[in-house]
């Protein structure tokens, strides 16, 4: 149940470009497994609205959904994604390769978050992923669980 497939084309990549595209980053079992519980649990009305503040105010993002998996509540409605994040094979190849970035191990020290897009508009415009100082993220990984995603869908 693989995590990763990185190689060392990837890691030059990263290096290089301050990227990487890894097809395949997840085996397909196990993407599809993610995939089935992301889809019901969207479809059963649980996953909370996603929120977030611009200033001091607060604001909900129409049409899309977020489940933060360090809300117990989610790990138990979501045991297969609470399982990346208790996963730490990611990190360990990475720190093989840049121990310059001092990662740290155990799920305090990464964020998962399953985002669901209901369509109908709602899209994550260009960002920042850093909440404010001091930023402390030093490798931000997105996969896509759409298997018939292409350039040019969104999201590259």
């Amino acid at each position: 149940d693989g995590v990763g497939g990185l190689t060392q084309e990837h890691f030059k990549s990263l290096r290089r470009e301050g990227y990487a595209i890894v097809d395949g980053f997840l085996d397909m079992a196990r993407a599809q497994r993610l995939r089935n519980e992301a889809l019901e649990f969207a479809k059963s009305g649980k996953m909370p609205a996603h929120k977030f503040q611009f200033g001091p105010a607060h604001f909900v993002k129409p049409h899309i959904y977020e489940a933060d998996m360090h809300d117990e509540s989610m790990q138990h409605a979501l045991p297969e994604f609470a399982d990346l994040l208790f996963d730490d094979s990611l990190v360990h190849s990475v720190m093989a390769s840049f121990p310059e970035l001092q990662l740290e191990v155990g799920p305090r020290a990464k964020t998962l978050k399953l985002q669901y897009n209901a369509g109908s508009g709602g899209c994550f415009p260009w960002h920042y992923d850093n909440a404010g100082r001091p930023s402390k993220r030093a490798l931000t990984c997105v996969v896509y669980l759409n298997p018939d995603w292409e350039e040019g869908h969104g999201g590259e």
